[in-house]
């Protein structure tokens, strides 16, 4: 009885591990599209907006525009704006 417990929860925790390195590699992918999707959207034929440029750069130089802090860290370290001004 003991032995089947003990297998069931090495079962489970195995699983749980999958599920989170499934959700990383998925959360990792649809990063990778939408970066793929902007990369796309500067070289087709319309004008980039101003949106797409920042976003696109920022991914550029391995930030992620859609986190605040990425945000924050990319105004501060590349053009000196602070949130205080």
């Amino acid at each position: 009885m003991k032995t089947a417990l003990f297998e069931l929860q090495q079962e489970n925790a195995i699983l749980r591990s999958n599920v989170h390195e499934l959700q990383e590699q998925l959360t990792n992918a649809n990063k990778r599209i939408l970066s793929l999707h902007e990369e796309v959207s500067m070289y087709s034929h319309k004008q980039p907006t101003l949106e797409e440029l920042v976003s696109f750069t920022m991914r550029q130089r391995g930030l992620d525009p859609t986190i605040q802090e990425d945000v924050q860290e990319f105004w501060q370290t590349y053009y000196g704006v602070d949130d205080d001004d």
